[in-house]
């Protein structure tokens, strides 16, 4: 062992509102692995979790989340038939294109993509 980060093993978000969270991020096609009603959600994220779980005071707009996906489009097209609204796609930054939304937390989420596949 190299002591080496290999990845994000999971990225947790902390909401008052875990209900509203949980049907943002199924809406828009995150699996769920484990669900502990409206207080903890765990969703699949590629190799990665996204967390999600329940506490008294959460300042709004605390994180931003990057996915690194293979494709855009179909994520896109998820996004319009929930009728949730995202920016791109566009350059993010250098190599990458992406598109952008906030989750109804204020927390900001982006969905990338090498520009040249």
């Amino acid at each position: 062992m190299t002591g080496t980060i290999d990845r994000i093993r999971d990225a947790t978000i902390r909401a008052n509102n875990v209900a509203e969270l949980r049907a943002f991020y199924n809406r828009i096609g995150f699996g769920e692995l484990l669900a502990r009603g409206d207080d903890f959600v765990v969703f699949a994220a590629g190799n990665s979790e996204l967390v999600i779980h329940r506490v008294a005071d959460q300042p709004k707009a605390a994180i931003g989340l990057a996915f690194q996906v293979d494709d855009t489009a179909p994520i896109a097209e998820r996004l319009r038939r929930a009728a949730i609204p995202f920016e791109g796609p566009k350059q993010m930054r250098p190599g990458l294109i992406g598109i952008q939304l906030t989750d109804p937390n204020g927390n900001f989420v982006e969905f990338v993509q090498p520009a040249h596949r």
